[in-house]
């Protein structure tokens, strides 16, 4: 089902560039052993999941933060990028993370 999925260029973007910055992440911080993306088709909704077994990251704190350098440790302006690029194409995006158990990045997308 997946492969007969059509994206509008705007879609393709948005999808490639989030599945790229959470790649970046996962290599940049996440010291891991394992990482898995995959993806599936239900209730008519593309979703993409890329999870990782790092050492996870505390999530609140992208939000949160206003130092600079701390949010860029954190990832903070990359996964800022991705939410904006998740809304932009009417996406879900969820991440979730545990200390010393990985981040899972959801992104569900409404065909």
């Amino acid at each position: 089902e997946v492969n007969k999925i059509q994206f509008t260029g705007e879609q393709r973007k948005n999808v490639f560039l989030i599945f790229k910055e959470s790649l970046h992440n996962i290599v940049k911080y996440a010291d891991c052993k394992t990482a898995c993306v995959t993806m599936w088709v239900s209730n008519n909704n593309l979703i993409m999941e890329i999870k990782d077994d790092g050492k996870g990251f505390d999530v609140s704190k992208i939000t949160e933060t206003e130092n600079l350098i701390e949010a860029d440790f954190l990832g903070g302006n990359g996964i800022k990028n991705m939410n904006a690029r998740a809304e932009n194409i009417n996406a879900i995006l969820i991440i979730q993370s545990k200390f010393n158990e990985g981040t899972s990045v959801q992104l569900t997308i409404p065909l």
